[in-house]
């Protein structure tokens, strides 16, 4: 969980660093490839936490909304699409997919 946070920091340190798309473009086809597949998701999260600074004043304030989002997040993905996103080149009768259902 803390390593989504942090990799969700970085996504917004991109989006407030640089001005150009195509390096928010770059490290989110990063994060997917390396299985970060709501990376792109939590940044938006964080969207929620930078414009509501009145309502939690710390990160630490606003991490109750991080874990319901990844809870929510976890219940309607598959870690085969983390996978399969992770390594494209595996195939659907893969054994590392089939077997990623007991994961």
């Amino acid at each position: 969980m803390y390593e989504t946070a942090v990799r969700a920091c970085v996504a917004s340190f991109i989006r407030h660093a640089f001005v150009e798309p195509k390096w928010m473009d770059y490290y989110l086809k990063g994060e997917v490839k390396h299985g970060f597949v709501w990376t792109e998701d939590m940044d938006n999260l964080l969207k929620t936490y930078e414009n509501q600074r009145d309502k939690y004043p710390t990160f630490e304030s606003f991490f109750p909304e991080f874990v319901t989002f990844l809870n929510k997040y976890s219940d309607k993905s598959k870690p085969q699409d983390a996978l399969r996103a992770a390594f494209p080149w595996l195939r659907r009768e893969s054994k590392v997919l089939a077997n990623s259902q007991q994961i």
